[in-house]
């Protein structure tokens, strides 16, 4: 794995875990053609990397959620003091916002492969950034695939022209060693993520077997106390999981609150 230290280039905006690695993954970049990126979430990478990529040409971006490929485009422009739809834009379904000026271009999946298929040779950009490569999806696959095709046939021994194509594939939770064997072993950069100190308290009156099990000491184990939602819930391929997860949570909070009042006022919890 490869690590590195060098200025992040940001300026005046907040300090991000993966700012010391930057220069070294550009270096890397221009060496190897390609690298895998991985970093822990909230490292920076979706929002750092890419801008970092522009000076040697025009970047795409693989978002795979259309609402996030919008705000991610809409935060490194606020990062920047880029324009939103001139230096950085972005293109989902059916709508877009860029120009020719643009120099980093925010795409789903969808709209990246459409893009290789109609351009085999991607001649429009000079690097290509697949994130959330971890989410692996059919787009995915054949994007990262078309990409190598690319990849390989603007090599600078291929077309003996400095027009050569790089990859960046990243991801927080990404088996970096069978990407980077796709890749021809290219460099792995690992960036650690940074932690937060977590004090645990406990509610008066509650052990912390009340805590493990998620019992309310106040409701006695009944067999008519036990909750009639299922405590897990299958969220859809990654889509909105945080939206998702909050509501179940929300639903929950609040039958077991019913549950227990209702057990107080007809004596079942005495």
């Amino acid at each position: 794995m490869t690590r590195g230290c060098g200025s992040s280039g940001a300026g005046a905006i907040n300090p991000l875990p993966i700012d010391p690695y930057i220069d070294s993954i550009v270096d890397e970049v221009r060496r190897a053609r390609a690298a895998v990126v991985v970093a822990a979430p909230g490292a920076g990478k979706t929002t750092r990397v890419p801008p970092a990529l522009v000076a040697d040409g025009p970047v795409i971006l693989l978002q795979p959620r259309r609402v996030a490929a919008r705000a991610i485009a809409a935060r490194i422009a606020e990062e920047r003091g880029w324009t939103l739809g001139r230096e950085v834009g972005w293109q989902v379904r059916f709508e877009r916002r860029f120009t020719n000026e643009t120099r980093l271009l925010v795409v789903t999946e969808g709209i990246l492969t459409a893009r290789l298929q109609t351009d085999p040779l991607l001649s429009d950009f000079r690097t290509i950034v697949l994130d959330e490569f971890h989410e692996r999806s059919v787009h995915a696959d054949v994007a990262i695939a078309l990409a190598r095709q690319a990849w390989r046939a603007r090599a600078p021994s291929a077309r003996g022209r400095g027009d050569d194509l790089r990859i960046v594939v990243m991801s927080a939770t990404l088996d970096a060693a069978p990407v980077s064997a796709f890749l021809d072993g290219c460099p792995v950069i690992d960036v650690p993520g940074r932690t937060f100190p977590l004090d645990v308290s406990y509610r008066p009156g509650q052990s912390v077997a009340d805590v493990e099990t998620g019992r309310d000491p106040g409701v006695p184990i009944r067999s008519d106390n036990i909750h009639p939602f299922p405590v897990g819930a299958a969220i859809g391929e990654g889509r909105d999981n945080h939206w998702a997860a909050a509501r179940y949570a929300a639903e929950i909070r609040e039958e077991t609150r019913r549950v227990g009042e209702m057990a107080r006022k007809t004596g079942l919890g005495k």
